[in-house]
């Protein structure tokens, strides 16, 4: 069956903030807890595509400046990479396609996006329509990478992208490894309840 597939890849995209503060804090009884600064809709952000391989390996990228997750930049940016984490020493006659999992998002489905994606030696692993939620990265990878991320405001992109990197680096292949597996529980939960939300 096809989700054993070792050459199975899964991706999504997340807000990361620049500045990173616990929710909650210990103090010594009798002192005040520092000021906490409100995250505004305007704080400093930046949009993260994390794609991992059921191997362990994965990859971090980040939109450019001013650009936002569009059809293009899916089709220019994140599907070579895709093809280079799956294939990292080219693709070769015989060799199975790859299986590549993400949302129902429009840059990753729009008409484009679809023709683009044919020309690669990838196979689509269809995502649930009522359950967006069980992508391995929404429940597995973000929220780990997120709560992982040092106190304190990050200064600049590449420091952010190294903090993400290094994080997931620190949770090892077999972390994500079992965010695989916990995803193909609950792909085979929303086989079982005929693709109800789960």
């Amino acid at each position: 069956h096809d989700s054993h597939n070792s050459n199975i890849i899964s991706g999504d995209e997340s807000w990361f903030f620049y500045m990173h503060q616990p929710r909650g804090r210990w103090v010594l009884n009798g002192e005040k807890p520092g000021q906490k600064v409100k995250l505004s809709r305007f704080q400093k952000k930046k949009m993260v595509t994390i794609f991992i391989k059921r191997n362990g390996e994965f990859f971090v990228d980040f939109s450019p400046q001013g650009k936002t997750f569009d059809t293009e930049y899916f089709t220019t940016s994140i599907l070579p990479q895709i093809k280079k984490l799956a294939f990292p020493n080219g693709h070769h006659k015989g060799d199975k396609k790859a299986l590549v999992h993400f949302d129902n998002a429009r840059p990753h489905k729009s008409r484009r996006s679809q023709k683009a994606f044919a020309d690669y030696p990838f196979k689509a692993v269809p995502n649930p329509e009522y359950s967006p939620d069980v992508s391995p990265l929404y429940f597995g990878v973000f929220g780990t990478v997120k709560n992982m991320m040092p106190i304190g405001t990050i200064e600049s992109d590449e420091e952010l992208k190294e903090t993400i990197t290094s994080i997931l680096n620190e949770l090892g292949p077999e972390f994500i490894k079992n965010c695989f597996s916990s995803w193909e529980k609950r792909l085979q939960e929303a086989i079982d309840t005929n693709g109800d939300y789960i």
